[in-house]
Parts: structure tokens; C-alpha cells; sequence
């Protein structure tokens, strides 16, 4: 039998674990990588890994947006805050060599990932092409898939911790946002298959899915530090994923009526056709493919020049989830 000396000992030892695993690792010192960090959620999430003591990293495509990034996260900070700012296109593996390089070189060690960097479009099918998915997935999978097969060799030295964001759009599929929640489906997946491959190697993989970014930033960071396998932080995406969980189909039946509800293609009976965004190509860019030339009245057009011909609450919807992860 356990004495009441080893017993006591156990609970203690327990207890102390059970306090360890709540407060988490200690960030102080680490060198944290974040990517889409010159706005929305990402520049959030480098804030706070700032405050937690890191010195932090960002990259995004946009050099003037991620100076003025850098700048306004050393004045919050303070002067002496460790901040690097890198042009990267996370879809183009030979970028993102280049970007775990300079971080690696610049601060000797790289122990946090965060993949915030995704693309948002929103269009009904029939207005859609190949490089609409190929786009989607390029920044929402294969960027997710590029930073972390080359920022891994430097977290297992580390025992380092991943985070990986996604939006409800990688829980139930959202209408007229196919290839986006195609991409961010095959983020969940990847997440969650990596944190599997990566039991018992000392890198966590924490996968989030996020609504409000200012709400999100610290406890991001607080599931990050507790090593987390998922963490979910809207009631609105919990809903659904148990909506789907319980009665898949009616779920798909209920998004059927959505997307009957939305705007459809050019000369579709559900709207009519109207003037396009100024400046933007009718039907996804391609000129003459409604038999109009480029620039004419085709309501639909791709991506972020949808802006305008959405509804009203979808528009606002998308431009929330955009600016949530720098979208």
C-alpha cells in the first residue's frame, strides 16, 4: 500500500504539474516569428508576445505597411523592444528561406511560431476559377505549410511551440466563400495532423480558430504558453461546429438557403446585373468572359473586388474576419 507520506508527496507533485500546465511556459527570452504581423490580429499577437518578454519578428508583403508596424510596436514597447520587419510572400518557399534565416541569424534561436497570413475572397461558384482556389490555398495552406517545414528544424532545438490560426471558415463551410473555406479547411487538417506527428518532440502545435482580434491576442499567447491542442474563442463558431457535429446535414441544408439567399452569378434570376466595382474586370478579371469587355457591367467580380456588391451584413462580415488575421 502508499504511505501517507508517498501519497501526500504524489498530490503535491500533482498539483504542482496541474499549477505549471495552467500558467504555462515563460516566454521571457524567446524569439517569436509571426507572420501577417503588420496588422489586424498578427500586429495584436506581437504586441503581446512583447510584453511577454520576446523579441518578436513579423513579416507581410507591403514594406511600408511593416515599417510603420515595426515603429509603432517599438514605440508601444518601448526603444529597447527587439522587433524585426521582413518582406515576405509566405506562399514562395524561397521567401520564407530567407525570412527563418534572417531571424535565426539576427537573434540566434527561433522558439515561437504564429501562422496568422491568409487570403479572403468571397464569390458565388459560378463566377470562380482555378486560381481563385490555387490563390486561396497558396497563402491559407501552402504559406501555413512553408513556414513551419522550414522554421521546425530550429523549434525541435528549442522545444518550441507552433500556433496556427484559422477562422470558422475551417469548422463549417461558409457559402460563397468556397475556396477560402477550402484553404482553411486544409489548415485545420494540417494543424491538427501536426500536432499529432510532433507527440513527444517538445514543439506544441496549438490551433485556433479566431473571431474578434482584439479579444484573441492574449489568449492566443496564454494557449500558446500552456502548449494547448486547440482553443476556440467565439460562441458563434462554437455553435456551429456543435450544429455540425449533431446534425451535419441540416447544417448543409441551412447554408443551401443561405446561399440561395446571396446575389448570384451575372444573369442568374436571383439578381440582376449592375455596374461593377470602378476600375475592377467583370467576371474574375478575364476580359470577354461574359461577353463584355473587360472593365463592364458583370456584378461578380473576384476576390477583394467584391467590395460593394455584397449585402450589407456579409460585406461587413467579411471585412471583420479580414482585418481578424490581416486578410
Amino acid at each position: 500500500m502508499i504511505g501517507r507520506r508517498t501519497a501526500a508527496a504524489l498530490l503535491a507533485g500533482g498539483a504542482w504539474l496541474a499549477w505549471r500546465r495552467r500558467a504555462g511556459a515563460d516566454l521571457t527570452g524567446r524569439v517569436a516569428l509571426v507572420t501577417g504581423g503588420s496588422r489586424g490580429l498578427g500586429f495584436l499577437l506581437a504586441e503581446e508576445l512583447l510584453a511577454q518578454g520576446c523579441a518578436v519578428a513579423i513579416c507581410g508583403r507591403d514594406r511600408e505597411t511593416l515599417e510603420r508596424a515595426r515603429a509603432a510596436l517599438r514605440e508601444g514597447a518601448g526603444e529597447e523592444a527587439a522587433v524585426l520587419a521582413v518582406r515576405c510572400d509566405v506562399a514562395d518557399p524561397a521567401d520564407v528561406a530567407e525570412l527563418v534565416a534572417k531571424v535565426v541569424a539576427t537573434y540566434g534561436q527561433l522558439d515561437v511560431l504564429i501562422n496568422n497570413a491568409s487570403t479572403l475572397q468571397g464569390a458565388p461558384l459560378a463566377t470562380l476559377h482555378r486560381e481563385d482556389f490555387e490563390e486561396a490555398l497558396a497563402a491559407g495552406f501552402w504559406g501555413m505549410v512553408h513556414t513551419t517545414l522550414e522554421a521546425l528544424p530550429h523549434l525541435r532545438r528549442t522545444g518550441g511551440r507552433i500556433a496556427n490560426i484559422t477562422l470558422i471558415g475551417g469548422k463549417v463551410v461558409v457559402p460563397h466563400l468556397l475556396p477560402y473555406d477550402c484553404a482553411e479547411f486544409a489548415a485545420v487538417g494540417f494543424s491538427e495532423g501536426l500536432r499529432a506527428e510532433l507527440a513527444g518532440s517538445g514543439v506544441t502545435v496549438t490551433t485556433v480558430t479566431a473571431m474578434s482580434a482584439r479579444r484573441a491576442a492574449t489568449a492566443v499567447v496564454a494557449a500558446l504558453r500552456r502548449g494547448d491542442a486547440e482553443i476556440v474563442l467565439s460562441w458563434q463558431t462554437r455553435l456551429l461546429r456543435l450544429a455540425h457535429a449533431l446534425a451535419p446535414g441540416a447544417l448543409t441544408r441551412v447554408m443551401g438557403v443561405a446561399n440561395r439567399v446571396l446575389p448570384g452569378a451575372p444573369g442568374s434570376p436571383a439578381v440582376a446585373d449592375g455596374p461593377g466595382p470602378e476600375g475592377a474586370e467583370a467576371h474574375g478579371g478575364r476580359p470577354g468572359a461574359t461577353g463584355e469587355p473587360a472593365g463592364g457591367q458583370g456584378r461578380w467580380t473576384r476576390g477583394r473586388e467584391l467590395r460593394g456588391s455584397l449585402p450589407g451584413p456579409l460585406e461587413e462580415a467579411l471585412d471583420r474576419s479580414g482585418r481578424t488575421t490581416n486578410q
